[in-house]
């Protein structure tokens, strides 16, 4: 029997943000992704696991998957504040970006904008907590950042 991974429950009264990123390759040589389309992904659900709100976009060619990242936490965060969860755990797989927005590194040039910005809005929150989660356990935002590659906009 193949093993499953559930979405996680956080604690009593927090919603959750998971957010993530997928790289559909293209043809070429060109760095640093060889002329293929980045996309992010989030996805918010309740305190007991029903989704509220998931999106996708592509993001210009020729990004790195760490500046889609960023932005998957970015538009992530906005979309908790726009639901009006205040008491929310914010997840990622991209171990550079969740150190950068928690301030443990030094945030690199490529995202500092949008690191900065993220965490003017998590200062709206009344609580959060941010975790590092592996990929495995990110499949729902994985899949919808691999959809991603079928915009142009945000679509949710």
């Amino acid at each position: 029997m193949a093993d499953r991974i559930f979405w996680g429950l956080t604690a009593d009264g927090e919603y959750s943000v998971k957010s993530g990123a997928a790289l559909l390759q293209g043809y070429g040589s060109d760095l640093p992704n060889q002329n293929g389309s980045t996309t992010y992904g989030f996805v918010i659900r309740d305190v007991v696991g029903n989704l509220l709100l998931s999106g996708a976009n592509t993001i210009a060619d020729n990004n790195s998957i760490l500046v889609a990242e960023a932005w998957g936490l970015r538009v992530g965060i906005q979309g908790a504040l726009c639901l009006g969860a205040n008491n929310t755990t914010i997840k990622g797989d991209d171990l550079l970006v969740i150190q950068a927005i928690k301030r443990v590194c030094k945030i690199p040039w490529s995202i500092n904008s949008l690191i900065n910005d993220a965490a003017d809005d998590l200062r709206k929150f009344d609580n959060y907590n941010i975790q590092h989660v592996f990929r495995e356990s990110n499949f729902a935002v994985d899949w919808i950042a691999h959809n991603g590659h079928s915009t142009t906009n945000l679509c949710y």
